[in-house]
């Protein structure tokens, strides 16, 4: 079993790469890009890119790391996740999304907004 200690660990760690590789949160184009690309989502521990808003509302995605979990707990399932990014995605293609803090079993994505975004409160483009 994995402790606090090394969660913590680890999410400064990841924190520390995205920093180094400055990749942005990951956007998809279209349907069919999300649908291949969902799982393919940065990890980004406590690094907040640049030109970026975390948002609060929505709030962050709470997901089952191991596909191995049901539609009955509080974790999204594989399809409940790609489920709601979808959704997000009709509603506000501009958004990205990474991994801001995992866990063992469950991670939890956060929604970006691009600065320019209404949505994150700056100047629409």
């Amino acid at each position: 079993m994995m402790g606090l200690a090394e969660i913590k660990h680890r999410n400064s760690e990841a924190a520390k790469k995205a920093r180094r590789k400055a990749k942005p949160p990951r956007q998809f184009f279209s349907e069919d890009h999300l649908d291949r690309h969902a799982t393919n989502i940065p990890n980004f521990g406590d690094h907040r890119p640049e030109g970026w808003t975390l948002l609060d509302d929505p709030e962050p995605l709470f997901v089952d790391a191991t596909g191995l979990g049901l539609e009955s707990e509080p974790a999204l399932t594989i399809t409940g996740y790609k489920k709601r990014l979808l959704e997000l995605f009709k509603e506000h293609p501009e958004y990205g999304y990474a991994i801001i803090e995992a866990g063992p079993f469950q991670i939890y994505i956060g929604v970006f907004a691009p600065e320019y975004s209404d949505t994150a409160g700056g100047i629409s483009a």
